[in-house]
């Protein structure tokens, strides 16, 4: 595990002190290591196991730890999806938990979950990676060669290995011929940058809608001394997208076609 130093030093103390939470959530970016940090530091708790989080699975899974003998780390990851009903059912666990559980959540936002249950739970935030880190990551997964775009580009485990999966000079020449080309080509033309977005399939071969969005507004910081006015603007516009696309509720394609009109009336101007 690279980084999260502090956050394993507060889990091992209260786990040590006997006061680790039956009810826990883990809040960070997709792609931070909230479940690499929740298996390894999670395991002398007891049997560790991803739950499913649909509905019926989550009743499931209650009933099973009120009847479990071994201790067992139940795990819902990316939990921001999860409906209101489930969340609902996960609220009997919050009041009177099972005696051999512990429920852990992952999020990438709190706000993504019921008042209720963040009040009830305690909430752990996984520590903002460095960019020592970060290049540390990358070249444990690659022989390196592009630590400059790895730098620019990405801000935890996830970001490296999803450049890395798409080519790292590949995705900086596109995100720049974007950022190039965004407010000179016409309408239809700029809505076609679309095509090349995993935004409403789960399409792995497409550039991941958050990491290209990211990577937009970190292409207007590197250029800010050449046009400050117009890249302060990119970065204004793409960090208040960049925020709302966290948000599990939000239609993704109608998020970029308003980030995409906004850029473009911004720039054209």
């Amino acid at each position: 595990m690279i980084g999260q130093s502090k956050l394993q030093q507060k889990i091992q103390s209260m786990i040590e002190s006997d006061k680790f939470p039956r009810f826990s959530i883990f809040v960070g970016d997709k792609g931070s290591g909230r479940k690499t940090i929740i298996r390894d530091a999670l395991k002398s708790l007891g049997d560790y196991q991803e739950c499913a989080i649909d509905v019926e699975s989550v009743r499931e899974i209650i009933e099973q730890a009120y009847r479990q003998i071994t201790p067992t780390v139940y795990v819902f990851a990316d939990a921001d999806n999860m409906s209101v009903a489930a969340k609902n059912a996960l609220l009997k666990v919050t009041e009177e938990p099972p005696n051999n559980a512990y429920f852990v959540m992952t999020l990438t936002i709190i706000e993504n979950t019921l008042p209720t249950i963040k009040s009830r739970a305690t909430v752990l935030y996984m520590d903002t990676y460095t960019p020592d880190e970060v290049v540390e990551f990358y070249h444990r997964v690659t022989r390196g060669g592009d630590e400059k775009i790895i730098e620019k580009y990405c801000r935890c485990p996830g970001d490296v290995e999803l450049v890395c999966k798409y080519k790292p000079k590949d995705f900086n020449d596109y995100v720049g011929m974007v950022v190039d080309n965004i407010a000179v080509v016409s309408g239809a033309n700029s809505f076609k940058i679309g095509n090349r977005l995993n935004i409403t399939a789960n399409d792995e071969d497409k550039y991941d809608l958050l990491l290209f969005l990211k990577a937009f507004r970190a292409e207007c910081l590197e250029r800010l001394r050449e046009e400050p006015l117009r890249f302060i603007e990119g970065i204004n516009i793409t960090t208040k997208y960049v925020v709302d696309l966290q948000y599990a509720s939000l239609n993704k394609q109608m998020l970029f076609d308003n980030w995409l009109l906004d850029i473009r009336k911004a720039w054209m101007q």
